[in-house]
């Protein structure tokens, strides 16, 4: 497994390299990186299936089919309709990435195109809200409530979200991520979300100190006309902001999000930002 997990943190940066150069527009050299991709990643599957838990297969299958299909589209002279997005691909990247994460029942959600892939699977629907809270005793852990986003155009999202997740220092997700319930514009330049609306994190605030983890919120609105999910910018919380705060703004950032915390680029030069509350509680 070790092995394994050493593989996927190769496989990993290869795959946000290639998402890179697709954003970027470099073609030629993302279609190379997906196909080479996609075939180191069938043959993972069928060399370590014994070593992998079936929701790690279907995760590594879809992205391989993910990877495939995007690889066509971008080489299609005519296009390809049905073919994942770069948008789709950065949703990809973010999912594999807690292939393995900690608790290991973690695993890639499917992408739109993987499902259609996927044909007639059936996709089993995981409700947050029903899977009791882990905490183990004796530590500290962070409850948060997102309170608003500011956008200069928050009214044209829709069914917008926040996502949250915990990553260490090196980009490895530390727990599964979660998801707010849809948020609503106040009408001027903020998404307002509930005060139920609470992330409570698994991770405690001694094993992010210990792995130098941080937390990272991902704003998420509707495409209608792509029908999909995408990711318009994200904020990021490390541990020396909760020592004189309980209140945060948190700066806004220009996506794909980067959980090893190396490209960080400001999404708007205005005061909008990210609020959140937080409170720790002590077990």
């Amino acid at each position: 497994m070790e092995e394994l997990k050493t593989r996927h943190s190769t496989w990993t940066q290869r795959l946000q390299d290639a998402v890179q150069a697709d954003g970027w527009g470099q073609v030629l050299e993302a279609v190379e990186a997906y196909e080479e991709l996609a075939t180191e990643l069938t043959a993972a599957l069928k060399e370590q299936r014994a070593n992998l838990s079936s929701e790690q297969q279907t995760a590594l299958r879809r992205t391989a089919r993910a990877l495939e299909d995007r690889a066509r589209g971008l080489s299609s002279v005519e296009g390809d309709q049905d073919a994942p997005t770069a948008d789709d691909m950065q949703t990809t990247l973010q999912a594999f990435r807690s292939l393995f994460a900690e608790p290991s029942s973690v695993h890639p959600l499917p992408t739109p195109a993987a499902n259609k892939a996927d044909g007639n699977e059936e996709l089993e629907d995981v409700e947050e809200s029903k899977r009791p809270l882990h905490r183990p005793p004796d530590a500290s852990y962070l409850d948060i409530q997102i309170v608003k986003v500011g956008l200069k155009d928050a009214v044209a999202y829709v069914n917008p979200t926040i996502v949250v997740s915990v990553h260490d220092k090196d980009g490895k997700s530390m727990e599964e991520a979660k998801e707010t319930s849809v948020g609503k514009s106040d009408g001027a330049q903020h998404i307002a979300f509930g005060k139920n609306d609470v992330i409570q994190l698994e991770t405690s605030l001694e094993r992010m100190q210990e792995r130098g983890g941080a937390v990272f919120f991902e704003f998420y609105h509707y495409k209608a006309k792509k029908r999909k999910k995408s990711c318009r910018c994200w904020a990021l919380l490390e541990l020396d902001e909760l020592r004189n705060a309980s209140t945060l703004a948190l700066e806004l950032y220009q996506k794909p999000m980067d959980p090893k915390r190396k490209r960080i680029n400001l999404f708007t030069v205005k005061d909008l930002f990210l609020h959140v509350q937080l409170t720790t509680q002590n077990l």
